[in-house]
C-alpha cells in the first residue's frame, strides 16, 4: 500500500496485491506480533521507561485532543488523567517551559505499565489495510463493514465492550462517505497503531491524520531524514542534491 501513488504503480494493482496477501495473514487479535515484558527490574516495557517522570515526557496534545474531540472510548485506556486536575491534558510541542508534569496526561497501563506489551504489527492494522484496499477497489460502502470491524477489533483488544453504549455510539459516529473514507480509515488506523512509526508513513502517502506545525517550528512537518554529511562527502550522488527535510521520498507522491 506504500506504493499506491508511486511512479510505475497503480492503486488498483497495489490494492489487489494487498488483498491477496491479507488472505494469508492475521485473522484475530491473538495473531498480534508483540514484544512481551516480564516487568521486573531491567525487564520493563520500553514505553514504561520512556515515560518515567525523570524523562519529562508526557502525552502530546494532538492525540489527547483528537480522542476527546470525537468522544473516543479508548481515551481512558490509552491515557491517564492529569494528576493535578483529573482531566485529560496533552502538552503542545514547542511550548516552554513544561512546568509541573502533573498537569499533563501520561500513558495508562495498557501501553505504559512495566509489563505491558509493545505492539509491532497488529490485527487491527491489517484490517485497516484491507479497508483502504477495498475502498480503492470498490468504494466507501464496501469498505464500511471492514473499517468498522477494524475499530471494534481494536476496542476489544483494549478491553472495551463493543456492545456498550459508548462503543456503539462512537462507531456509529464514524461513518464513511466517499469524501471522508480515506481520512477516517487512516485516523482509526493511527489509533490502532498508537506508538507505532508506521503512522508517519501513512501520513506521508495520504496526508492523514492531518498534522499542523508545532509551536516554534523551523519548517513544515518533516517528510524524510537528510543524507548524513559522511554520505555526502564519501558517496556523492546526483539525487542527494537539494534534499531537505520536506523533500518527498520516491514513493511519497501524494
Amino acid at each position: 500500500m506504500h506504493l499506491t501513488k508511486a511512479p510505475g504503480h497503480t492503486a488498483a494493482v497495489q490494492a489487489d496485491s494487498a488483498l491477496l496477501s491479507l488472505q494469508k495473514g492475521m485473522t484475530a487479535n491473538a495473531d498480534d506480533l508483540k514484544f512481551t515484558y516480564e516487568g521486573n527490574a531491567s525487564t520493563e516495557n520500553i514505553w514504561y521507561y520512556t515515560f518515567l517522570p525523570v524523562t519529562t515526557y508526557v502525552l502530546n496534545e494532538t492525540i489527547i485532543e483528537a480522542l476527546k474531540g470525537r468522544n473516543d472510548p479508548r481515551l481512558p485506556v490509552i491515557a491517564k488523567p492529569a494528576a493535578a486536575t483529573g482531566t485529560y491534558v496533552g502538552r503542545r510541542i514547542g511550548t516552554l517551559p513544561a512546568g509541573n508534569l502533573s498537569a499533563y496526561s501520561f500513558l495508562n497501563n495498557f501501553y505504559g505499565a512495566a509489563a505491558s506489551s509493545n505492539y509491532i504489527f497488529n490485527y487491527a492494522e491489517a484490517v485497516f489495510i484491507k479497508a483502504e484496499a477495498v475502498f480503492l477497489k470498490s468504494g466507501f460502502a464496501a469498505a464500511q463493514p471492514v473499517y468498522q470491524h477494524g475499530i471494534n477489533s481494536n476496542l476489544h483488544k483494549l478491553g472495551i465492550d463493543t456492545l456498550s453504549l459508548a462503543a456503539t455510539t462512537f462507531v456509529a459516529s464514524r461513518v464513511l462517505t466517499n469524501a471522508n473514507a480515506l481520512q477516517r480509515i487512516m485516523e482509526e488506523k493511527a489509533v490502532a497503531n498508537f506508538l507505532n512509526p508506521e503512522t508517519f508513513n501513512d501520513w506521508r502517502r495520504t496526508g492523514y491524520p492531518a498534522l499542523t506545525q508545532v509551536t516554534g517550528a523551523l519548517s513544515a512537518v518533516p517528510r524524510r531524514l537528510l543524507y548524513p554529511e559522511s554520505e555526502l562527502q564519501s558517496n556523492e550522488q546526483p539525487q542527494q542534491a537539494g534534499v531537505t527535510l520536506t523533500s518527498r521520498v520516491w514513493w511519497d507522491a501524494q
